[in-house]
C-alpha cells in the first residue's frame, strides 16, 4: 500500500510540471510580432495578463513628477502650422490657406476671410451642439477635417422581472467589484470631413469615430493618420467578485478589450480580433489603434490595433513611432524601485497601408515628441533615466540612443548632465541640440554623424529652455524661463526668457543674446506647445503670446492680468530686438479676448481670440483692422 502511494505521488509530481509547461506553451508569445488568430486566442492572452497583474499588484508609492474660389489667383505668402517635421502637418485649432482662416474656439467653427484685406471679415460660424467637442483640424484643398472627442456614458439598465440580461449587450454587464458603474463610459476620437467649396454653407461628407483617447493626428499629403489608445483597466477586473483574488473569475468581455468604431451613422462595430497584433508577452490590455483616412473619393480607411500602451508619438512621411513608458515596480522587501523607467518603441510603416514592422527598447523616459527623430533610416532618441537610491533620492542622467531600421540599438551616449533632466531637445540632421536643467541651463551640441553620438560642445547659462528652434545661419533660439537664487538659497523661476545660441563653432557654442520678458508670473503657451510659436522666415520675425500676472503690493494686494502678443525680430548676427507687445483692448469687456493664435498672411499678422479678429501691419505692427465677433 505504501509502495503504491509513493509511486502515485512521484507520478503526480512528474506530471504536474509537464502540464504546467504545456499550458504555458499555448499562452507564451515570443519576442516577435504575433497576429491574433481568433477571438478565443485574444481571450486566452487577456486571461494570462490578468493573472500576472493580479498576482503582482501592489499599492505603489507615488512616482517622481516628471508643443476655393480664388485658388486660380496668385496665392499670398503665408506661414502655416509650426510642425516638427517638414511635410507632416500637425492638427491645430487654427488653419489657413492664405485666403481664409479657419478657427475652432469653444466648440464653434469660424471661417474668416483674411485676404485681400479690404474683404476681411467673418464669412460663416457654426456651433456644434452634439455630444462632441472639436478642438483641432486639418485643411486639405476643399476639405476641412475636424477632430474632437465624444463621450458616451454607460447607463446600465435593471433587468425586468425574471428577464435575463443579454450577454452581448454591454449595458447588461454586472457592476465591477460590487461598485456601481453609472459613471463609466467610452471616449471616442471623432473625425468629421466637410466640403468647403462654398464656405458659407459647408457640407458634411464623411465621419469616423474610433474608441479611445486621441494620442496624435497628422496629415501627409491627402492622408490623415490618427493614433488612439483605449485603456484596458476595467476589462482586466470585469467579473471579479468583491474581495476575490481569483483572476480567472468571469470571462473576458471583448467589448472591454477591443476598440469599437463607427463610420458615418452606422451602428458601432468592434475592430476584428484577427486585426490585432501582439509584441512579445504583453503586460497590458491597452489597445493602440492606428487609423489612416484618405481624403479622396471613397475615403479609404484602414485600421490596425496593437496590444500596447501609447505615450509619445512621432510621425515621418513613411513611418510612425509609438513610445510607451514602463515605470519600475516598487519592491516592498527592499523599499526601493527596481531598475529604471524603460521606453518601448514600436515602428509602423504608413506609406502604403499600415504595417507593424518592429519594436525596440531604450532606458529612460521621453519629454515629448521632439525626443524622437528619424534620419537616414535610423531613429535617434533622447531620454532621461532615474534610478531610486536607498537615501530616497533619484539618481538622474540623460542619454542619446541610435536605433537602426530594425530598431536594434547601434549607438548610445550616456552620462549626459548627471543629476539634471532634459527640458528640451531638437534634432537637426546629424546634430542634436539639448537643454538639461537643475540649477543652470547646459546647452549641448551633440554629433550624430556616426552611430556613436558624442558631445561636441557645452554651454552653461542661468535658466532653461522648454523649446528649441533652429534658424538659418547656425543659430538656434530657445524659449523658456530665467532662474534666480533667493537669499535663502532656494531656486525660483524668473521672467520668460528667449535665448539665442550660435552653434557655428560646435565645440564652443555661445549665447549671442537673450531677452527677458515679464516676471516670475509670466507664462506662455509656447513653453509647452510648439504650435503656439510663429516664426516668419522671410521677416526673421518671432511671435507668440504671453499671460502676465502682476501683483501690486499694497494694503489690499491687487492682481492684474494681461494677455499680449509678443513680437521679436532676430537680426542676422543673432541679436534679439523686442519689437512690440500688443494687447487687445476691446470696448466690450465681456467675453474672452485671450489671443489664441497669431497667423501670418502676406504683409499682415492676424491675432485671433474668441471675441475679436485683429489685423496688424507686419512691418509697423500697427493695427489696420479690427472686427468684434
Amino acid at each position: 500500500m505504501k509502495k503504491s502511494y509513493w509511486i502515485l505521488l512521484i507520478t503526480i509530481l512528474l506530471i504536474l510540471p509537464l502540464a504546467h509547461i504545456e499550458n504555458k506553451k499555448s499562452l507564451v508569445v515570443d519576442a516577435k510580432i504575433t497576429a491574433i488568430t481568433s477571438e478565443n486566442h485574444l481571450r486566452q492572452i487577456v486571461r494570462s495578463i490578468r493573472t500576472r497583474m493580479n498576482t503582482q499588484f501592489n499599492n505603489f508609492p507615488g512616482f517622481p513628477e516628471l508643443a476655393m474660389d480664388e485658388r486660380s489667383a496668385a496665392k499670398p505668402d503665408f506661414t502655416g502650422t509650426n510642425n516638427q517635421i517638414s511635410g507632416v502637418d500637425e492638427a491645430d485649432m487654427v488653419k489657413t490657406d492664405g485666403f481664409y482662416i479657419y478657427q475652432l474656439t469653444n466648440n464653434r467653427l469660424r471661417v474668416i476671410r483674411a485676404f485681400p484685406l479690404e474683404d476681411a471679415g467673418l464669412v460663416m460660424e457654426k456651433t456644434f451642439e452634439e455630444n462632441a467637442y472639436y478642438y483641432q483640424m486639418f485643411l486639405h484643398d476643399n476639405y476641412l477635417v475636424l477632430l474632437g472627442n465624444r463621450w458616451e456614458a454607460y447607463q446600465p439598465e435593471e433587468p425586468k422581472g425574471d428577464e435575463n440580461p443579454d450577454d452581448s449587450d454591454p449595458k447588461a454587464d454586472e457592476p465591477i467589484g460590487g461598485r456601481s458603474m453609472m459613471w463609466w463610459g467610452k471616449s471616442y476620437q471623432r473625425i468629421v470631413v466637410y466640403d468647403i467649396s462654398d464656405r458659407t454653407q459647408m457640407k458634411k461628407v464623411k465621419s469616423l469615430e474610433v474608441e479611445g483617447y486621441g494620442m496624435a493626428a497628422r496629415k501627409i499629403d491627402n492622408k490623415i493618420v490618427l493614433v488612439t489608445n483605449k485603456g484596458g483597466y476595467w476589462g482586466m477586473y470585469r467579473g471579479f467578485t468583491e474581495g476575490s483574488t481569483d483572476s480567472s473569475a468571469g470571462d473576458v468581455n471583448l467589448s472591454d478589450i477591443l476598440p469599437s468604431y463607427r463610420v458615418d451613422d452606422e451602428k458601432a462595430k468592434l475592430i476584428d480580433a484577427t486585426s490585432v497584433k501582439v509584441i512579445g508577452i504583453p503586460n497590458t490590455t491597452d489597445m493602440t489603434t492606428v487609423t489612416t483616412f484618405t481624403l479622396e473619393e471613397g475615403f479609404k480607411t484602414e485600421m490596425e490595433a496593437i496590444m500596447v500602451g501609447a505615450g509619445t508619438v512621432t510621425v515621418t512621411r513613411e513611418n510612425l513611432y509609438i513610445a510607451n513608458q514602463i515605470w519600475p515596480q516598487y519592491n516592498e522587501l527592499t523599499g526601493m524601485y527596481d531598475g529604471t523607467v524603460v521606453t518601448e518603441i514600436y515602428k509602423l510603416n504608413i506609406s502604403n497601408g499600415i504595417k507593424l514592422l518592429s519594436s525596440g527598447k531604450v532606458n529612460g523616459y521621453l519629454i515629448n515628441q521632439f525626443a524622437m527623430d528619424e534620419f537616414d533610416g535610423k531613429l535617434r532618441v533622447a531620454t532621461t533615466t532615474q534610478k531610486y537610491k536607498q537615501n530616497q533620492e533619484w539618481e538622474t542622467e540623460n542619454h542619446v540612443f541610435v536605433l537602426d531600421s530594425n530598431m536594434k540599438q547601434v549607438g548610445h551616449l550616456d552620462k549626459i548632465a548627471i543629476g539634471e533632466t532634459i527640458y528640451s531637445v531638437r534634432f537637426a540632421q546629424d546634430r542634436v541640440y539639448m537643454v538639461t536643467f537643475e540649477q543652470v541651463d547646459p546647452f549641448f551640441v551633440i554629433d550624430l554623424s556616426t552611430n556613436q553620438p558624442k558631445i561636441l560642445g557645452e554651454l552653461k547659462i542661468p535658466g532653461f529652455s522648454n523649446y528649441l528652434h533652429p534658424v538659418e545661419g547656425n543659430l538656434v533660439f530657445g524659449i523658456g524661463k530665467d532662474v534666480k537664487v533667493e537669499s535663502d538659497g532656494r531656486l525660483v523661476t524668473g521672467a520668460l526668457k528667449i535665448s539665442m545660441f550660435d552653434v557655428k563653432d560646435e565645440l564652443n557654442p555661445t549665447e549671442v543674446d537673450n531677452l527677458m520678458i515679464g516676471s516670475e508670473y509670466t507664462y506662455s503657451e509656447a513653453l509647452y506647445d510648439h504650435k503656439a510659436v510663429l516664426f516668419v522666415k522671410n521677416k526673421n520675425l518671432l511671435a507668440f503670446t504671453i499671460n502676465d500676472y502682476n501683483v501690486t503690493i499694497s494694503s489690499d494686494e491687487k492682481y492684474t492680468y494681461t494677455n499680449q502678443a509678443i513680437f521679436v525680430t532676430i537680426e542676422s548676427n543673432g541679436d534679439l530686438v523686442l519689437r512690440d507687445k500688443v494687447e487687445l483692448k476691446p470696448k466690450d469687456a465681456q467675453g474672452d479676448y485671450t489671443i489664441q493664435r497669431i497667423i501670418h498672411i502676406d504683409n499682415y499678422v492676424y491675432l485671433l481670440s474668441d471675441k475679436m479678429f485683429t489685423v496688424l501691419d507686419i512691418d509697423t505692427l500697427d493695427i489696420v483692422k479690427q472686427i468684434n465677433k
